[in-house]
């Protein structure tokens, strides 16, 4: 059952692509609050959100609900929310959602062949995207007893089971990644249980091929990240007695499937506050991982923690067995709490941001850290409050209770998946832990430089050229065009009133509404342009910005 979360789309679509508004709703709230106001919009923005848009939910059907679980086909546009309430929802269930619209919606198929009863908790997993045909595209699920795998489903059909590997007695499967960057393809698995392991699986035979046991102390892994290029995995704890990041080898020229190395991260957990660490990411281009806390009361669970959040960032060393390091370590802002879920944006705003969703917050909230390329401090730079319900009022961070969408609204934020294809918007997905399931759509900003249409982080006259090359092309045609519309005038003028910015300045971050040129002004610098393109053809001078020098003609004149 989709819930209807606004009226005139269309209109608040056309405002909120405007990137004023967007940018308006992290340094002024007045002219954000006039930006949503037109059309009766009831997207959420304000001062301190740091750019992020709440973008509307859905409610899945039953049995959806306890959503632990989320993962992404991108090359199709499916995301999965896997259910984790093992007395209720017996077996696991698995909801398909189709992103590829602006209204988002669970692909409802009651023909689906369920997993066999007793495997529950899809907690985590992956798909397998390497066939041409979407229909081949694997989901992996761990789950409470065994590695499941299904089928997708086409775009009307949902996930159907087809095999699973079970566990031995007591094991429940806390984390899932995959590997299809060799020959051979797998899937490795964290195991929680007597022994802690990580298994490894190889997808073409769907058999248990390694199993690498954790070191002795080493208990409850919860997260886990892999770093297919360097052919190393990390798991992170979950538990207050047990605070560590593991590091594994999966390249065999190097050594054998083992644990290598460790850092004790212990420093950063509160031992008298339950729960570890509760989410986890990788940045694969700079070698990091960020781990951020998940901590509650373990004596008394309806007394609200005292424990305040954390994010710590690891250098993982990646280039040898060598121990990674922990090298820097944020608290949040004082209330912000319970990061149970996370996903990373390396295009977000700084160069990179991670969005972390919490848990047994009224409502729940969405916390936007910037981390950069990892060489400066990471630092919080915004939150966002997700609609609640009538009983918000009266819930105290903390306290657990059996939510649901009517009386809480959007809490407990369990899984997230995010949305990259898109050059100018990108969206993240919150599951929820409620009754029914939901799932939250945020838009995050996405800066870019206006008028770079060769997007080399400079405006200049090589991009006028770029421009005048695709005059009368479809719409999106150029980056760093958010005109929305063919490539002819509007391009132009974006060009012209960005014309000399660097990326990051403030000005590239403008508003697609710039004046319009006097009568003739558009003939008069193409006249200009195409008489410095003649003065360049032969070598006497060189444009820059808005002066002249002598020279050779440049390389980025030439392209």
């Amino acid at each position: 059952m989709g819930e209807p979360v606004r009226s005139f789309r269309a209109a608040k679509k056309a405002i909120m692509s405007s990137f004023f508004c967007r940018r308006a709703a992290r340094t002024n709230f007045a002219v954000a609050s006039i930006c949503l106001a037109v059309g009766a919009i009831t997207a959420i923005a304000s001062a301190d959100t740091g750019g992020m848009i709440y973008d509307g939910k859905i409610i899945l059907n039953s049995p959806a609900r306890s959503l632990y679980g989320a993962v992404f086909d991108s090359t199709t546009g499916f995301g999965y929310f896997g259910t984790a309430a093992s007395a209720s929802v017996n077996p696991g269930h698995l909801t398909k959602v189709n992103l590829n619209s602006p209204q988002f919606a669970e692909v409802i198929d009651n023909s689906v062949t369920p997993a066999p009863l007793n495997t529950t908790n899809f907690n985590s997993g992956f798909v397998d995207t390497r066939s041409a045909n979407p229909l081949d595209h694997y989901v992996y699920i761990g789950a409470s007893n065994s590695i499941v795998k299904l089928s997708p489903g086409d775009a009307t059909h949902g996930p159907s089971y087809i095999a699973s590997i079970p566990f031995s007695s007591g094991e429940v499967c806390a984390a899932s990644m995959i590997d299809v960057s060799g020959l051979n393809h797998y899937g490795y698995f964290t195991i929680t249980g007597s022994t802690p392991r990580m298994m490894k699986v190889d997808l073409d035979t769907f058999q248990i091929v390694g199993s690498a046991n954790f070191s002795a102390g080493q208990n409850a892994p919860r997260r886990s990240v892999i770093d297919t290029t360097r052919g190393y995995a990390y798991a992170v704890s979950g538990a207050p007695n047990s605070s560590y990041l593991a590091k594994f080898n999966l390249d065999l020229s190097r050594g054998p499937f083992a644990e290598v190395s460790s850092v004790d991260l212990s420093a950063d957990i509160d031992p008298t506050v339950g729960g570890g660490f509760g989410s986890a990411l990788i940045d694969l281009a700079h070698d990091y991982a960020y781990v951020g806390t998940y901590q509650v009361k373990s004596s008394a669970p309806n007394t609200p923690s005292v424990a305040q959040a954390r994010v710590v960032k690891i250098d993982l060393n990646g280039e040898s067995n060598a121990q990674p390091t922990r090298t820097q370590s944020l608290s949040l802002a004082f209330g912000h709490r319970e990061l149970s879920t996370a996903v990373f944006d390396p295009d977000g705003p700084g160069g990179g941001a991670i969005y972390f969703g919490d848990d047994h917050t009224y409502p729940a909230r969405i916390y936007q850290v910037i981390v950069g390329d990892g060489s400066s401090p990471m630092f919080e730079d915004g939150v966002l409050s997700l609609p609640g319900g009538p009983r918000n009022a009266s819930s105290v961070d903390g306290t657990n209770l059996i939510a649901n969408p009517d009386d809480d609204g959007l809490v407990f934020t369990q899984s997230s998946i995010i949305d990259l294809r898109d050059p100018v918007h990108h969206y993240a997905y919150f599951g929820t832990d409620t009754n029914a399931g939901q799932v939250a759509k945020i838009e995050i900003p996405v800066p870019f430089l206006a008028g770079d249409f060769n997007d080399n982080g400079f405006v200049d006259g090589a991009d006028y050229v770029v421009w005048r090359k695709n005059v009368g092309q479809l719409p999106g045609t150029l980056p760093n065009d958010n005109t929305g519309v063919a490539i002819g005038d509007n391009q132009y003028r974006l060009w012209r009133s960005n014309f000399g910015n660097p990326l990051g300045s403030g000005s590239a971050l403008s508003s697609t509404t710039v004046p319009e040129p006097d009568s003739g002004l558009t003939l008069v610098v193409w006249s200009a342009i195409a008489h410095i393109w003649t003065w360049r053809s032969k070598g006497q001078l060189t444009y820059i910005g808005n002066f002249f020098r002598r020279g050779k003609l440049s390389r980025m004149a030439r392209s």
